[in-house]
């Protein structure tokens, strides 16, 4: 019996890890675009559909901190992040999980 318990296990495991090694990552480091929103415009602008207004916007590197950066040491309020993201066609009809680490 204890021999078919430790079969199970290492065969659970097995799965496990080869399940882990099909994985297809896309980093979203890297450049995206930016803007503080202290008028509170995105949400009526739709900036969420349209896009950040390209007069307001810069580049920034994310992983990223606006309180870092002069002048917005101390704001509280909405920021945005845009950046295009190319998706594989082999991802279709497939389950997609968005995993943020830091956020």
């Amino acid at each position: 019996m204890n021999w078919i318990r430790f079969f199970l296990v290492l065969w659970t495991i097995g799965i496990a890890f080869t399940a882990h090694a099909q994985r297809e990552e896309i980093s979203l480091n890297g450049t995206w675009k930016f803007t503080l929103d202290s008028t509170k415009s995105g949400l009526t602008g739709k900036w969420f559909d349209r896009g950040l207004p390209a007069e307001q916007t810069r580049s920034v590197t994310v992983p990223h901190t606006w309180n870092v950066e002069p002048g917005s040491e101390l704001y509280a309020g909405a920021g945005w992040y845009e950046k295009e993201i190319p998706i594989p066609q082999s991802w279709e009809r497939r389950t997609v999980r968005l995993q943020c680490d830091a956020v």
